[in-house]
Order: C-alpha cells, then structure tokens, then sequence
C-alpha cells in the first residue's frame, strides 16, 4: 500500500473520481450526455484501452495501428484483398486527419 501512496495511483484515482461526480460527456452535438455512474465505466473502459494500445506500439508501427483503430480493416485472405488493405492502411497513415502521439524521446 505504501508504493501505491508514494507513486500517487491512489491520489490520481481519488482526483479522477472527484472530476467525474460533477462531469459529463457529450459525444457529439444533440447527444445525450454521460454522466453519473455511467461516466467513471466509460473512463475506466478508455484507460484500458489507452493502456493495450500503448503496449501494442511497441510490436506495431504507430501511425498503422493509429490507422487500423480509426477503422482500416485488413483482409489478408487473396492477394487482390490484402493489396487494397495495404493500399487503404497506407492512404490513412498519410491522412493528416489521423494524429499520431508521439511520446516526449520517440521518434515518430
């Protein structure tokens, strides 16, 4: 319990909870905002996500996983199929609507 004190994990997770008991989310305009207990499942959801998303990177290019979870499928079952995959993965990995983080020291 000490480390997870020292580290602050349990004063962010504390902060975090305080933030969500006023906030909400809208989704998009016209949309029924998140709020109350439903909030602190889909922040919980995120930050796993975030969290497999960041271990991925370091197996998958960045910018081509960026692009696949924007919602680039691949189909590598003929020849044909698997070069428009790579055809549509290289077309949004060079979409300059799809931001690529890159963390303080990596290169992009």
């Amino acid at each position: 319990m000490p480390q997870l004190v020292e580290r602050g994990n349990i004063y962010i997770s504390y902060m975090i909870m305080l933030a969500l008991n006023t906030a909400s989310l809208v989704q998009r305009e016209g949309a029924e905002p998140i709020a109350g207990e439903a909030l602190p499942e889909v922040v919980r959801r995120y930050n796993l996500a975030n969290a497999i998303v960041m271990r991925l990177t370091g197996v998958i290019d960045r910018a081509a996983l960026t692009a696949i979870t924007k919602g680039v499928t691949l189909d590598l079952t003929t020849l044909e199929n698997a070069g428009a995959s790579a055809a549509a993965l290289e077309a949004a990995i060079n979409d300059p609507a799809v931001k690529v983080v890159v963390r303080s020291g990596e290169l992009p």
